[in-house]
């Protein structure tokens, strides 16, 4: 009978370390984007032999990240956005705007454009180049990061009102 405890007790608590690492792992994966919190730098586009990070923009810009995928519901916000000229005229006449979009395409690439042609990037990198603070679950998602480099607004998911979120976010920014 002792001999038996003792092997319980050595498995238990075996199987309770093993337990306890997997759980340590996974906590360092949870998603923290958060409004509020800095965005995270990774190389947004390269031109003329120049490469462009997300940090080169900060300062410079209130900067919109669309993320989007192959989905209907990424299809359809991305022609709402695309067809509304209150948004397209709101950012061209402000300077301090620039916009991307960063489409997965497949499980492995994406393709990042900058959609207000102030400095024409268009890229495509592995998936895995994006940091795991961006990694979202649910497509499409819009961030909004102010010139300090701070995340401003998410949005995720397919909403009619997505243009009027948008555009009332970019104008406290650009006051």
């Amino acid at each position: 009978m002792k001999k038996f405890l003792i092997v319980f007790f050595i498995v238990a608590l075996f199987f309770g370390t093993v337990f306890l690492f997997i759980n340590k792992k996974k906590s360092k994966n949870i998603n923290t984007l958060a409004a509020g919190k800095k965005a995270k730098d990774f190389i947004i586009g390269m031109k003329d032999l120049s490469v462009y990070k997300l940090s080169d923009f900060i300062g410079k810009y209130n900067i919109v990240l669309a993320f989007l995928d192959t989905s209907a519901q990424s299809i359809k916000t991305n022609e709402i956005i695309n067809k509304n000229l209150k948004i397209k005229s709101f950012i061209q006449n402000n300077e301090n705007i620039i916009w991307f979009n960063i489409l997965k395409d497949d499980l492995k690439h994406i393709i990042i454009e900058e959609k207000t042609e102030k400095i024409k990037l268009s890229y495509k990198t592995l998936l895995k180049n994006i940091p795991d603070f961006y990694n979202l679950k649910v497509f499409p998602a819009v961030i909004v990061i102010n010139k300090q480099g701070i995340i401003h607004f998410i949005y995720s998911g397919y909403s009619p009102t997505i243009v009027n979120d948008i555009l009332d976010t970019l104008k406290t920014l650009t006051k």
